[in-house]
């Protein structure tokens, strides 16, 4: 369960008792940051795990806007349809009559892109366009959690998945737990004798080695919102959306046993 911190108004994730900042996990024992800032090789004389130059009392992050949404035609998309935003490009700043820059209408200051390997960061520091790409690899997803159970994943879904988690955490708002990932061919027997031979609802119609969590294939995922999981979110719908748009098979459009928690990339191959 995650609950609210009482002096900072943050979460508390009690599976790992850090602090959640949105962006990053913050371990208020050691009074550390678990990842570095993702801007970080923009100030080298910083240290890349600190927040705002060490004074959040005096500096706060900034909220301008230069970077225009568009479509996958280059057409300009308005900045809360995001299911059509495909990219994004640089419109620079209006000037007022004194000569100060302003941003333009359905603009963002800070936006993100998603490959097939790697998350394009564009920034407006200095009132000046940059653009800096990471790999997968080298991303935290925020959460050591949902980090851990990707890397126990198939090699070749890997980045798919991060690329999803991290889309719907960036563009869309909303940010998800993976709860299951890879599964030994003992737990999923024995999940499978749930709601049948055991107690509980039964969640699952594959025997062990038919399952693709059983070959690191697939994930269950569940929207953190207010603070905790909600397994009854209303943002089902638009989440398997997201990760479609990533490659991923979701389980919430199977006909005999909807499972909306649940994506996989069986590359075009069965389990039976």
């Amino acid at each position: 369960m995650i609950l609210i911190g009482k002096l900072i108004a943050k979460d508390i994730d009690n599976e790992t008792n850090y602090t959640y900042f949105g962006a990053r996990y913050y371990d208020s024992d050691l009074t550390i940051w678990l990842s570095v800032d993702p801007m970080s090789d923009k100030y080298p004389s910083l240290s890349p795990y600190c927040y705002t130059a060490d004074n959040p009392v005096v500096l706060v992050d900034p909220n301008g806007n230069s970077w225009e949404p568009i479509d996958e035609n280059g057409e300009t998309v308005n900045i809360n349809d995001k299911e059509k935003i495909h990219g994004y490009r640089w419109v620079d700043y209006d000037i007022d009559v004194n000569g100060n820059k302003i941003s333009k209408p359905n603009t963002v200051e800070t936006a993100y892109t998603f490959g097939a390997f790697g998350m394009t960061i564009l920034s407006s520091e200095g009132y000046e366009p940059h653009k800096k790409w990471i790999a997968y690899e080298n991303l935290s997803t925020g959460d050591p959690i949902t980090d851990k159970r990707i890397s126990l994943l198939h090699p070749k879904i890997q980045n798919q998945v991060k690329s999803f988690i991290l889309m719907a955490k960036y563009r869309f708002d909303i940010d998800l737990r993976i709860t299951q990932g890879y599964r030994s061919i003992d737990e999923q027997n024995n999940l499978y004798e749930q709601g049948r031979t055991k107690p509980g609802n039964i969640v699952t119609q594959a025997k062990g080695g038919y399952s693709a969590h059983n070959f690191g294939l697939a994930i269950d995922i569940v929207p953190i919102e207010n603070g905790n999981p909600n397994w009854n979110s209303e943002n089902w719908d638009i989440i398997g959306r997201i990760g479609e748009s990533r490659g991923l098979e979701w389980g919430g459009r199977w006909d005999n046993f909807t499972d909306k928690p649940h994506f996989q990339n069986l590359f075009n191959k069965t389990l039976k």
